[in-house]
């Protein structure tokens, strides 16, 4: 209520109070943001986001040749659509390392975070992972995730299997339905 008067043409002394107030907000919420994204960098660097996301790209092309394998397996290439295949696999690996480099992806992993933590979930954060047992997860989570990804890897088999059987049947399901009046 204070304010109306003010703004709607108060005196000088009144408009000047508030205006010093408002600044004095904006500078404050300055700082805060300031202080968010600093924590934030700290958090990413203290979590050693940018080793972990070249750790991936160092598996990658061993990935998608894996892929591409399985792939040529269950189209039955020719050896000229192989080789074709195995040829394009570097460049889509330099594609992805482009587009998912840690300096195109280190602005987006930081808005995540202010985004999704609050101000004392990073600063618990950044203390856990300068804590030993933050050190040790960090350090040891790339073995983790690979063997993860090993040992998803072999679950990766049979499930295509079953959804390949589950899809047959469902395309003879639908097939016979056709036939029936």
């Amino acid at each position: 209520h204070d304010a109306l008067p003010i703004l709607a043409g108060g005196n000088d002394r009144q408009s000047a109070a508030l205006m010093e107030t408002l600044s004095r907000h904006g500078r404050r919420l300055g700082e805060l943001e300031t202080r968010v994204r600093e924590r934030t960098a700290e958090l990413l660097t203290a979590m050693k986001a940018e080793r972990t996301l070249d750790t991936m790209f160092g598996n990658l092309d061993e990935m998608l040749r894996q892929s591409a394998t399985t792939a040529a397996q269950r189209q039955q290439l020719t050896a000229q659509q192989r080789r074709s295949l195995d040829a394009t696999i570097p460049r889509i690996a330099q594609v992805m390392r482009d587009e998912l480099s840690w300096n195109r992806m280190r602005p987006l992993y930081a808005q995540v975070y202010r985004e999704t933590f609050t101000q004392e979930d990073i600063d618990g954060l950044v203390a856990f992972y300068r804590t030993p047992a933050g050190v040790a997860y960090v350090d040891k989570m790339p073995a983790v995730m690979q063997k993860t990804m090993t040992l998803m890897q072999t679950r990766l088999g049979p499930m295509m299997e079953r959804m390949q059987a589950d899809i047959a049947q469902a395309a003879q399901e639908a097939k016979s339905a056709k036939l029936r009046p």
